[in-house]
């Protein structure tokens, strides 16, 4: 074999049938415990409105129950 035909032999194979261990942490925040309160997105840390009270629960389940198909 000639030097040029070795050094192409010896190259790593682009496809591996065995994936490659991951290294390192892959989580977004770096790994670390979450703690504190929920990060505020820019632009959407407006308190929320205080307009109408929320309706109670059984208002809601009444309602849900209307939706339900005819058959249900």
């Amino acid at each position: 074999m000639s030097e040029q035909n070795r050094d192409e032999v010896q190259e790593a194979p682009a496809y591996r049938a065995v994936p490659k261990k991951r290294q390192g942490n892959r989580r977004a925040t770096g790994g670390s415990a979450f703690s504190g309160e929920e990060p505020q997105l820019a632009g959407l840390t407006q308190p929320p409105a205080t307009g109408v009270p929320p309706s109670s629960e059984d208002d809601r389940d009444t309602w849900l129950k209307e939706q339900r198909p005819p058959h249900y």
